[in-house]
């Protein structure tokens, strides 16, 4: 038989199988002709007709040799099976070997845990943990952290809990194993909890912690940890950086990207591709788009995410010109870039070049996916493309995968956008079960076609279903009250809202009730509620109170605090048609065009 050829399987010899048996099974015909074979397959046949297996039922001292051999053999076939990607042999060899008595050694059930954990395979994965306890192999630490990090890195953090708690003896792996598992689920709370009870913290628990938190979004607590962390000194690596720079991004706060740009440079980790390109995309998000640029053009390699985040961030900043060009520029292309330049299209109003790009990428046999069809729908909505919309709700239908939730509701609003409220109506009334997101789209689009009624009855039915509203609902909310008329409701539901639910109101909802309550003549109430929106939002109206004077003056600080907020250029706009000041409207509408509103 020919040695064995591939670097994974004889990686895996001296760890696993024969190399484990005592020195005098070494030398035993079957263990030499073991070590030989270079298939897998060949090798579990040979294990399972030699001899020594056959014998292997018996339980004379005389067989105890033969059974270390036959048990040898097979955990050396099952290692060559999982470094061979044949998982389904060579977990369902188990069977086999518990029929014979056999067991596997810790080292054979931790590689076969690792490879189920490696590629996600839970049902496997449940089935080697199965084998464990009907032969009563011993669970040491060694093969339990593995157990544990499979079903962490499965999604299963109840299941990893239960083995971490029957565990007699931990290390800082295994604390860390769970830390994961919490984080990956996204349950911040009890991963805190965890984290804090740690008796032994290394980088990888630091790392884990602020990533979770800023995932979470307690971005705040993610940089206040990152910075305890460096007082701890425990040191960094190059994930360190990734956790508190998702923070930055999403705080917005380019100081803070700064800082950790400057320790990324001290601590020599500029090289590594993954902390630049993150450093490059929270200069972009942050709107410093010359700094983000200068740094792209300091990298050496470049990979795909640098590129896109690049293309995003001019995107952002208005620069379409820019984007196209890069977009142009790159070596190479994935579907996120071509998502990145649809989105560039879509939000700065060129939804005709979207949908060209969209075309493009199909020609080049690149499937669409969810995040490709939310930016195109956009970019019919921008246009009020109803033909097109049409177009891409025709090939989600004939999609392979389901649409997410996005989807759906980009969808939704399409159809309002372009005047077919029934439309969106029918996809809503669809779905399999409501959602926070569609159901604030679909108020949004009452909202946006006059029908307070319907958009109170949909809120109503959300409140029933036990969903909490958020800032997009209660602004959903007011603004079809406000469009409707329904002064009171208006009022009721956003004193609802914000002292039930927990919802902070921004400048936003202040301005939309204030012009709730102007369009109903109640003056002196607006004059109240801006009293409120001073002293919790930092804003203060210095025009004499004149109607028209209070709505120039929001406009200036909403569009000042906001800019890119579109909810507040059609806010003001609606309220300009109202009283027909067709001046103020226009120069709304200019000021879109200018800042390209989000």
């Amino acid at each position: 038989l020919a040695k064995p050829t591939s670097p994974k399987v004889h990686r895996a010899g001296p760890m696993l199988g024969l190399n484990l048996a005592p020195r005098p099974l070494r030398s035993h015909p079957m263990a030499s002709l073991c070590r030989r074979c270079a298939s897998a397959s060949l090798l579990l046949q040979i294990g399972r007709l030699s001899p020594c297996f056959l014998a292997a039922k018996r339980s004379s001292s005389s067989s105890n040799a033969k059974r270390r051999v036959a048990g040898s053999c097979m955990a050396r076939a099952i290692a060559r099976l999982c470094c061979e990607g044949k998982l389904d042999e060579a977990v369902d060899s188990l069977d086999l070997l518990a029929e014979r008595g056999l067991r596997l050694d810790s080292h054979t059930l931790a590689f076969l845990l690792q490879t189920c954990a490696r590629s996600a395979d839970l049902s496997r994965g449940r089935w080697v943990h199965l084998h464990i306890l009907r032969t009563g192999t011993s669970l040491t630490l060694f093969v339990a952290n593995h157990l544990l990090h499979l079903y962490a890195r499965c999604g299963r953090p109840g299941d990893a809990r239960k083995v971490f708690d029957k565990m007699p003896v931990k290390n800082v792996f295994s604390w860390n194993a769970m830390l994961g598992g919490y984080a990956r689920a996204g349950l911040v709370g009890p991963a805190r909890r965890l984290f804090d009870e740690m008796p032994e913290r290394d980088v990888v628990s630091w790392n884990t912690m602020v990533v979770a938190l800023a995932h979470g979004g307690s971005c705040e607590d993610a940089v206040k940890l990152f910075v305890e962390m460096q007082r701890a000194r425990v040191g960094v690596n190059q994930f360190s950086f990734a956790g508190v720079l998702i923070a930055c991004v999403s705080l917005l706060v380019v100081s803070i990207v700064r800082q950790v740009h400057a320790q990324v440079v001290r601590a020599g980790f500029m090289h590594n591709t993954v902390t630049a390109s993150s450093l490059v995309d929270g200069y972009a998000k942050c709107e410093e788009i010359n700094d983000a640029r200068q740094l792209f053009d300091e990298i050496h390699l470049r990979d795909v995410t640098c590129w896109t985040s690049m293309i995003s961030g001019y995107a952002k900043s208005e620069k379409v010109e820019e984007a196209r060009r890069l977009f142009e520029l790159m070596p190479e292309r994935n579907e996120f870039s071509w998502n990145a330049i649809i989105m560039a299209y879509a939000q700065n109003g060129l939804g005709l070049e979207a949908l060209e790009v969209l075309r493009k990428m199909v020609s080049l046999g690149l499937r669409p996916n969810q995040f490709t069809y939310s930016g195109t729908l956009r970019a019919c909505s921008s246009i009020s493309g109803l033909k097109h919309g049409k177009e891409i709700h025709a090939h989600l239908l004939k999609a392979v995968f389901r649409p997410n939730i996005v989807v759906v509701s980009c969808l939704i609003d399409m159809y309002s956008q372009c005047g077919y409220l029934e439309y969106g109506q029918r996809i809503f009334h669809g779905l399999r079960k409501m959602d926070i997101v569609a159901c604030n789209t679909m108020v949004s689009a009452f909202a946006h076609h006059g029908c307070g009624k319907e958009a109170i009855k949909l809120f109503e039915e959300m409140l029933k279903e036990g969903m909490k509203p958020d800032s997009v609902t209660l602004l959903a909310i007011v603004m079809a009250c406000a469009h409707a008329g329904l002064i009171e409701e208006g009022i009721r539901y956003f004193r609802l809202i914000s002292d039930c639910h927990g919802v902070n109101p921004q400048l936003v909802h202040y301005v939309c009730l204030i012009d709730l309550l102007l369009r109903a003549g109640c003056f002196s109430e607006a004059t109240g509620q801006h009293g409120d929106m001073a002293s919790k939002t930092d804003v203060r109206i210095t025009s004499t109170h004149t109607k028209s004077e209070w709505k120039n003056e929001l406009a200036e600080q909403l569009v000042k605090s906001e800019p890119y907020f579109s909810a507040g250029y059609d806010l003001f706009s609606s309220m300009y048609v109202t009283d027909a000041s067709w001046g103020s409207l226009q120069k709304v509408k200019s000021l879109m065009k200018e800042r390209q509103s989000l």
